[in-house]
Formats: C-alpha cells, structure tokens, sequence
C-alpha cells in the first residue's frame, strides 16, 4: 500500500502526473448525431487533478501541504485497479515483493521514499 504522507513532494508531482495520465486515457462512447464516437475521458479535471498539481509545485508550504492532504484523499477514494495501473505508469515496486531471481532489484524508487527536507 502506497502512504502519501511518507513520499516527498517531487514523488508526489510524479505521483499526481500519472493519476492524471491514467485517467485521462480513458474513454467513453457518446452519440453525436445517431453516431456513436469515442470521448476522451476528462476525469481528472472533474476530480480537480489540475489544481491539486499547482499547489503541490506552489513556493508557500501551507498550499503545498493542502495539494498533498487532497491528492491523499483522492488516492484513498481511487479504486484499486486505477492505483495499480497508476504505480505501473511510475514504474515504482516494492523491491521485497519481487522473486529472488528478479534482475531488477532496487534499481526502480521503492513505494515509500523519505520524507521532505525543510
């Protein structure tokens, strides 16, 4: 299980990046004039994704802190096949999870980095 409140803010960036990502590769049919075509998803523009990003990139800690309590919130609320589809568009594994025999090791970041520095 992934804690937010243990990835620092460049992890958290990258973490809101691929939700957004994720989502937005999702469509949906619609007809458009007794035609049916395929919508580009916008979900994350409905879940506010955007403005969780500019706060997580703001320069004041306390907008900061708030872009990592709402992108907490939204992870919790995200459905397990959408938050591993999100952690395979990172890239991120827990290195104790893998077979002994695995080649990649602790090449890749590891699910729960440090905390920030002040």
């Amino acid at each position: 299980m992934l804690a937010i409140e243990q990835l620092d803010m460049t992890a958290l960036a990258e973490l809101a990046v691929a939700i957004t990502a994720v989502l937005d590769s999702r469509t949906h049919r619609r007809k458009y004039l007794g035609e049916e075509i395929l919508v580009k998803g916008s979900l994350s523009k409905a879940l506010h994704l955007p403005d969780i990003q500019r706060r997580l990139q703001s320069s004041r800690e306390e907008k900061r802190q708030q872009g990592r309590d709402e992108l907490a919130r939204l992870w919790q609320s995200l459905s397990p096949a959408t938050r591993d589809a999100v952690i395979t568009q990172l890239g991120w594994y827990d290195p104790h999870q893998l077979d002994w025999d695995d080649p990649r090791s602790n090449r890749r970041p590891v699910l729960t980095p440090t905390k920030d520095k002040p």
